[in-house]
């Protein structure tokens, strides 16, 4: 059984590092993209806090991105050169650019034909939090000619990338309290329905918790087993517990909620702040 050492090239805050990682050979070869991917992720924990990672190898003195469709293919020819192979891993952080179709009139001729080129510039802020007043930009794909294409293209910086993901987070924590709060309404629903049910004026038996004025001693009913059954809710400890625990988990998330929010907030006029003194 041999082994495959993989050193692993990052930049750690202003330093440079390495970090060795070995793999059996044979199960090297047949890893698929993502599991090594994520290999490489629980060995160097600090990569994860990377946004986009890339990862690349030197080979024939040039920079070859690793392939998640070719990969296979690429670490064979990799291990049939060295035992020993050097991946760098980066953040890719390159400009969003947008396709954008042009309409070309084209002269037809037998000896030559001419090409548009179409030249791109970078748009150094980006809409956030769109509204009414201030909507979303959008490009038309089948109306916009060289002429008409915008004068900067978007590039999310790490505080905006921050900001949108404190916006998806806060959206996530609403949706589970929503499904908390419906549990709980449920809840309460089916214990009102039975109490209104167990309504009256006489007196409720200990037996089988329903008001029919009679006493244990006489009882020839079955003894209450659920508070959806005669509404009483401390009767019963086992559901007394669950809407506890219900009520408990709602305010929890509500808390969640609320510090989400403000980060949510902070994030957002930090980025703006930093986009207006751009």
């Amino acid at each position: 059984m041999s082994f495959v050492q993989i050193k692993i090239e990052y930049d750690y805050y202003s330093s440079k590092r390495i970090t060795p990682i070995f793999l059996n050979e044979e199960d090297k070869i047949s890893m698929k993209y993502n599991d090594f991917k994520t290999r490489i992720l629980n060995d160097v924990p600090h990569l994860s806090k990377i946004a986009s990672l890339r990862l690349t190898i030197q080979e024939d003195g040039l920079e070859v991105d690793l392939s998640p469709t070719y990969f296979s293919h690429q670490i064979k020819g990799i291990l049939a050169k060295s035992k020993t192979i050097s991946i760098k891993a980066i953040e890719f952080d390159s400009p969003i650019v947008n396709a954008v179709d042009c309409e070309i009139s084209t002269q037809k001729s037998t000896t030559q034909s001419r090409k548009p080129t179409v030249r791109s510039k970078v748009r150094r802020s980006l809409n956030l939090f769109p509204t009414a007043e201030n909507p979303p930009e959008s490009i038309n794909s089948k109306s916009v000619t060289i002429n008409d294409m915008p004068k900067s293209l978007p590039i999310a910086s790490q505080l905006e990338r921050y900001a949108i993901k404190q916006r998806n987070t806060v959206r996530d924590i609403e949706s589970e309290l929503e499904q908390k709060r419906s549990n709980l309404i449920r809840f309460d629903d089916r214990l009102k329905r039975a109490s209104e049910q167990n309504a009256g004026h006489l007196s409720v038996c200990s037996n089988c918790q329903l008001k029919l004025g009679h006493t244990k001693k006489i009882c020839s009913l079955s003894p209450c087993q659920s508070a959806y059954s005669c509404g009483f809710l401390s009767k019963h400890s086992s559901e007394k517990s669950v809407r506890t625990a219900l009520d408990r988990e709602v305010s929890r998330i509500q808390n969640k909620l609320t510090t989400a929010k403000k980060e949510m907030e902070n994030a957002g006029r930090a980025a703006a702040k930093v986009t207006n003194s751009a």
